[in-house]
């Protein structure tokens, strides 16, 4: 193999496309995963080198551009492809019996099937297990396998109305697809049956059971084989010692008692990373500029986890002292009806009362707890995926009668990793700032006007995809941000982009702030829960120094992109790098 094998795609500030073809294919698939694994093992010695996500036909590898540049990430990725032999093989792959009962109730549309394809129940089945299915990537949901090899004569469409629930388990069929849902997931395909295995167990090791390149062969059981093999699994005791992270003793030394969530309130960090190639999404806080403030000034090391409030934010009661801090979108904040100032460090005795109620300004703030918020650690983060159930406090939004625990902070912990080399420019003498002055500079939140906030976008993979009088309606056009917009994506409404033959197509890796152009034509920015691939093409991504700021969009805002270069990307994103790294010493000090 060779770099003349695959084209290198810009895609967006952190990450690189890597496009194998444009077909989805066995043997392309292969050399897909030949690469990994060679890039994988530089990545273990390489600083700045974060994941690498496969897909059908392509390959993005994600980075730090603070740490590695683009140079230096192409040379990586040349390298490792000049290793891959030609006559290399994946000798890692396995085969996956997964037995599924395709009676009764696990199996709600087998009629609609059979009706469809006219096909009997018996045939179905048969031709369902009749040979393994090729794995070629993981996405969507935490281990949701993308299998090739449905034979056509089981095509059927996906039901007109998606259902709100499809349990954890359930084995059904896309179109030309078949597969099974890890976690319990709305969703659009053909149920025809269930198997007991968990895909997906953030609690065992390891926590998907498969991987790309594996295969999969399907074995119809009965419903009191069914009934026995779940048995037999919850059953079965743990093979492998926690992580660990999660072995780590943990000092708690206060807590805080939810009297009521708010709209949405959620324990979220700087996200999970590494797990993208599984189906795993980052997630994180969506505002990391104020996310990050809060952490500075409370005190607490870069990554700890805090709450995020959405619009409305929670009231509660400290069921021992400690102190927090409150960020992010305007809030009138009181400690027993006593007004707070937001982006100070507060000391609350035991039994204290905080209010937040709604925002004035912005859309999400951040509550952050000297000590940080102790809940378990899923895949090394704290971060809550309420899409998925996952992490967080029970993988999902606070509510009444819940009770968090928060740490206690020992010493001064280390220095952000960028901050030595960024404050050369302090030191070769720029004036440190005043703690006021950095906030300002730093601030993500605005009152809605009429004036569109402007977003510095980069070149999207796709861009190539879209005729040059899209391009320019895209880069001149004022969008309004809808009202169906969450932490999965932010909605646009507008002008229709139109992409050459529909934006669909063949899914690959979504970095965040993607600007995904749907088959209606309306732009949605990808945000901190996205799926981690997706079928649309991307015209643009938000540079990283933007992204805070769609955070704080309300509905209603109007917002207007900009094409930048990377070098004026990479500026932006070094300095607010800079301004934390200055927040820290300055709050260090003080």
């Amino acid at each position: 193999m060779n770099r003349q094998l695959f084209e290198i795609i810009e895609s967006g500030q952190d990450a690189f496309l890597l496009q194998f073809g444009n077909c989805i294919d066995e043997a392309v698939n292969s050399r897909i995963r030949i690469f990994c694994r060679e890039l994988a093992r530089t990545q273990e010695c390489q600083s700045g080198l974060i994941e690498i996500v496969p897909a059908y036909c392509s390959v993005t590898v994600y980075f730090n551009p603070l740490v590695l540049s683009r140079k230096s990430i192409t040379a990586v990725i040349s390298q490792a492809a000049e290793k891959c032999g030609s006559n290399d093989s994946d000798d890692t792959a396995e085969t996956h019996v997964i037995p599924v009962c395709y009676e009764g109730d696990f199996a709600p549309d087998m009629e609609n099937v059979s009706n469809y394809t006219h096909l009997t129940e018996e045939q179905i089945i048969s031709l369902h297990c009749a040979q393994p299915y090729l794995i070629y990537m993981l996405g969507f949901l935490p281990g949701f396998a993308y299998l090739g090899g449905l034979d056509k004569r089981l095509h059927t469409p996906r039901l007109k109305t998606p259902r709100t629930k499809i349990p954890a388990g359930s084995v059904a069929i896309g179109g030309e697809q078949t597969g099974i849902y890890p976690v319990d997931s709305p969703g659009g395909w053909q149920i025809i049956g269930r198997t007991p295995v968990k895909v997906f167990d953030p609690e065992r090791s390891p926590q998907i059971l498969f991987k790309a390149g594996d295969r999969i062969q399907f074995k119809p059981v009965t419903e009191d084989e069914f009934l026995r093999y779940s048995q037999e699994e919850a059953s079965q005791p743990e093979s492998v010692s926690p992580p660990a992270y999660l072995q780590k003793p943990r000092v708690v030394q206060s807590g805080i008692k939810v009297i009521s969530g708010g709209m949405m309130t959620t324990v979220q960090d700087c996200g999970r990373t590494g797990y993208q190639k599984d189906g795993v999404g980052v997630s994180g806080a969506m505002d990391k500029i104020s996310y990050a403030a809060a952490n500075s000034i409370a005190g607490n090391p870069p990554g700890t986890a805090v709450l995020e409030t959405t619009l409305s934010g929670p009231e509660l009661q400290f069921t021992l002292s400690a102190d927090f801090v409150i960020t992010g979108a305007t809030v009138a904040a009181t400690l027993d009806s006593k007004h707070v100032p937001m982006y100070a460090r507060i000391h609350a005795e035991a039994g204290s009362m905080l209010q937040t109620g709604f925002v004035s300004a912005g859309l999400r703030s951040y509550i952050a707890f000297t000590g940080g918020i102790l809940v378990p650690l899923i895949l090394g983060s704290s971060s809550t995926n309420s899409k998925c159930g996952l992490g967080g406090f029970f993988g999902r939004n606070l509510k009444g009668g819940d009770e968090l625990a928060i740490g206690r902070v020992s010493g001064l912990y280390e220095a952000r990793p960028y901050a030595d080399a960024l404050k050369l420019r302090r030191i070769q003498g720029e004036a440190l700032y005043s703690p006021a002055a950095i906030l300002k500079k730093l601030s993500t939140v605005r009152s809605i006007s009429d004036s569109p906030v402007v977003l510095r976008v980069l070149p999207g993979p796709q861009i190539r995809n879209f005729p040059e009088d899209a391009v320019k309606t895209f880069s001149s056009s004022v969008f309004t941000i809808t009202a169906d917009s969450d932490r999965m994506g932010c909605r646009l409404s507008g002008p229709q982009i139109q992409c050459r033959g529909g934006s669909d197509i063949i899914s690959d890796a979504v970095p965040c702030g993607s600007v995904q152009i749907t088959s209606s034509g309306n732009p949605v920015i990808m945000a901190a829960d996205r799926q981690t691939t997706g079928g649309y093409a991307k015209i643009a991504v938000v540079t990283a120094a933007d992204m805070p700021h769609i955070a704080q969009a309300v509905p209603g805002t109007k917002v207007k992109f900009s094409f930048v270069t990377y070098e004026e990307a990479d500026a932006a994103l070094k300095e607010q790098e800079l301004l934390l790294a200055m927040l820290d010493e300055v709050v260090i000090d003080l």
